[in-house]
């Protein structure tokens, strides 16, 4: 795998053929739009319908990757699995989005779509499909910082953190005031703070 990887790494966009383990062929493809010839990209495009056929019972996607402009192969990594017959189980696609930092373009790695087909979901290939990608692209670039976003984990780690943040900055203010903050109400569920024995009609009883 790693001799593969470095011949892969020395062209101007990615391209890499490895079998990680038996009945496992993987492919990574960079900019695949503007990197294969036509029926190459005609191939990938149809693979990776098949598996978004496996995983939406016979339905297909015509949004993003799949949109009629087919703009998305042409700025995206995309990793396709197949299993040892040559059948399509999975695939990635990850889109590179170019952003300006310091007056210059760089280019963050989105971790986009994933689908995997239902019968291969237990093979473990999550590390092929976002790890070995990343990492490859990561060795390509000259070991440089690769910027990476996964958009879908911002709301829920903003609210988690904005909530912490709150309670904190609530528990401080009451406690400097001589009362006891709501969010240090014991749990009816689980231990209480020391020195706490129950929260009623908003009065601290011991």
């Amino acid at each position: 795998m790693l001799v593969e990887l470095a011949a892969a790494v020395r062209g101007n966009a990615l391209r890499l053929r490895f079998v990680p383990a038996a009945g496992v062929r993987v492919e990574i493809i960079e900019r695949p739009g503007r990197t294969l010839h036509p029926h190459e990209l005609a191939a990938l495009i149809d693979d990776c319908r098949t598996v978004v056929a496996a995983c939406l019972g016979g339905e297909q996607l015509d949004y993003g990757l799949f949109a009629a402009d087919g703009a998305a192969w042409r700025t995206s990594v995309v990793t396709l699995v197949r299993d040892g017959s040559g059948r399509p189980i999975a695939f990635n696609a990850m889109p590179l989005l170019p952003v300006e930092r310091g007056g210059q373009v760089h280019h963050v790695l989105h971790l986009g779509l994933v689908m995997v087909d239902p019968d291969a979901r237990s093979a473990g290939l999550s590390w092929i499909l976002y790890g070995f990608t990343c990492f490859a692209l990561f060795v390509r670039g000259g070991m440089r910082p690769l910027w990476i976003s996964s958009v879908t984990q911002v709301p829920a780690v903003c609210r988690h953190g904005g909530r912490n943040l709150r309670r904190r900055l609530s528990r401080r203010a009451h406690r400097a005031s001589g009362l006891c903050a709501p969010a240090d109400r014991p749990s009816d569920h689980g231990p209480q703070p020391r020195g706490l024995r129950r929260w009623r009609g908003g009065r601290l009883r011991r």
